[in-house]
């Protein structure tokens, strides 16, 4: 019986063919895994969970086909489930893995946006706007933060960092429009904590719609006026109503038949901004509208 020689080479090229089968099954889990992670919408075995990631997701790869780490997807997991400490250890375990696109730092910068600490929010959003590529991700996260501000300055420099990258992208575009009208929109976003019923004499006068900002400024609307008049009478849009006030509420009829209310609405007034707030309740809205007496504006009548 001849005895055949040992053939090294052979035994190389089985143990090659077996390590790339086994790394081969492992990318297939994770990439499976990915999926569930994120598609949960058409998955049958969605992760949604920091323990649930571990049980689908192995080791390697370590990134997503956008080189995303995926160990940051679990530190999200992690941050939502209170887990604060553990979820900081991994969101940097991640950024070793790739340290250029920002996305541990977009992580940080959600969970403290969530949590209203937008002063770290930003500082986060900003680190991962700032490295490449910068993705349509980054740029929302910060411009939320910058308009949760009133920050509009700081929103135009962001868009014109990246609009000459990204001029095909319409996207982009659309989001510095809607968060810069938001940042706009902020001015205007004011508590009025210290509203209270008004007496029926201080109703008496015209008063004009009004939208009352953060600095102390008044933007009016010139043509929407509301008066009451001591005569008892109502007028809004040139028509008459009777109206009669019980607490906030105020009652109005008509004239040939005061013994039917046809509508009802409430006013209360705010001292601080010296300000009628008033809930006329059109359509079933619950939308309040803000009045000043145009005595105290100095406008003609």
């Amino acid at each position: 019986m001849i005895k055949k020689p040992f053939n090294f080479y052979s035994l190389i090229l089985l143990a090659g063919s077996i390590f790339s089968c086994i790394i081969l099954y492992f990318t297939l889990q994770t990439f499976i895994g990915f999926f569930n992670l994120r598609f949960k919408s058409k998955s049958s075995n969605p992760i949604t969970s920091s323990i649930e990631f571990d049980q689908q997701i192995n080791r390697f790869p370590p990134i997503s086909p956008a080189a995303i780490p995926l160990k940051a997807y679990k530190a999200g997991f992690l941050l939502s489930e209170g887990k604060y400490n553990e979820g900081v250890k991994v969101l940097n375990e991640a950024s070793v893995i790739n340290p250029y696109i920002g996305f541990s730092e977009y992580i940080l910068g959600n969970y403290y946006y969530s949590k209203g600490n937008i002063d770290s929010s930003l500082y986060y959003s900003k680190k991962a706007f700032d490295l490449w590529p910068k993705s349509i991700d980054n740029f929302t996260m910060l411009n939320k933060a910058y308009a949760h501000e009133g920050d509009t300055l700081s929103i135009i420099k962001s868009y014109m960092e990246i609009k000459d990258f990204f001029i095909s992208r319409d996207e982009y575009y659309q989001n510095f429009i809607k968060y810069y009208s938001l940042a706009k929109f902020s001015y205007y976003d004011i508590d009025y904590n210290d509203q209270r019923d008004i007496s029926k004499d201080d109703l008496i006068g015209e008063w004009v719609e009004v939208y009352n900002r953060k600095d102390g400024g008044v933007r009016v609307k010139i043509n929407r006026r509301i008066e009451f008049l001591a005569n008892g009478f109502f007028k809004s849009k040139n028509n008459f109503y009777l109206f009669d006030k019980i607490d906030s509420n105020i009652l109005l009829r008509f004239q040939n038949n005061p013994d039917k209310v046809i509508s009802t609405f409430t006013a209360k007034y705010s001292d601080e901004w010296q300000t009628l707030i008033v809930n006329f309740n059109e359509s079933g809205e619950e939308k309040d509208q803000f009045f000043k007496k145009v005595s105290d504006l100095n406008l003609e009548k």
